[in-house]
């Protein structure tokens, strides 16, 4: 994946692009043909250098469990209608860089299907979200969730001071219900051995970045 330059018609503006790919593991990701645990992935177009680090998996309640349903505690990855898993991701636009950056983009992509069978039954319910530095979750379009993956871009206005870091969380949701059928005890099965989204799927989210102006003195 190479940097891409972005001209505009009076000043040319330089647009950083990250990778980070989820290989099965939190914290595990590659950018072009190199990978790392634990380290940022750093790219540098014109006067931005950005970088993004993570993803850290963690979960957000979002409902109670019915009467007659036990949860264990501890439980990870999604339960429909009362638990999403997030992964979050931390976006830099580093000290070194000559000027401010917006996140013009979340482009939430994935590369590849690592259990096809669970895919195909959480895949019609499942919704992403995306918020960025702690605003209000966009929603990824649902035809962007298909049968073959995700493919949906999230646009973003969240500016960046050189030196500045902002988080950027992926959520991902199961409703209780769906018309009249029961996901919780549907997607049983699927839960006992784990909806954690990395064993089911390979997800590599695209940050963009776009050089933008200094504010006039």
């Amino acid at each position: 994946m190479s940097p891409r330059l972005k001209h505009a018609a009076v000043a040319a503006v330089a647009a950083a692009v990250l990778g980070a790919l989820l290989l099965g593991t939190p914290d595990s990701f590659a950018s072009l043909n190199a990978s790392a645990t634990g380290t940022p992935v750093v790219i540098t177009s014109g006067t931005i250098s950005a970088s993004v680090t993570g993803p850290t998996t963690g979960t957000v309640t979002t409902g109670s469990a019915p009467a007659g349903v036990v949860i264990d505690a501890g439980s990870v990855g999604i339960i429909p209608g009362i638990q999403a898993q997030t992964l979050t991701y931390a976006v830099t636009n580093s000290s070194s860089s000559a000027s401010p950056a917006a996140i013009s983009s979340i482009h939430v992509v994935s590369t590849s299907i690592t259990d096809a069978t669970r895919w195909a039954h959480i895949q019609p319910y499942l919704a992403v979200t995306v918020a960025v530095n702690g605003g209000s979750p966009t929603a990824v379009s649902s035809s962007a969730i298909t049968s073959t993956g995700i493919d949906g871009v999230i646009a973003s206005t969240v500016n960046l001071q050189p030196g500045a870091t902002v988080p950027v969380v992926i959520s991902f949701t199961i409703p209780a219900t769906s018309g009249t059928v029961d996901l919780l005890r549907q997607l049983q099965p699927d839960r006992s051995s784990g909806l954690a989204i990395a064993s089911i799927i390979g997800l590599a989210p695209v940050f963009t970045l776009t050089q933008t102006p200094f504010a006039a003195p």
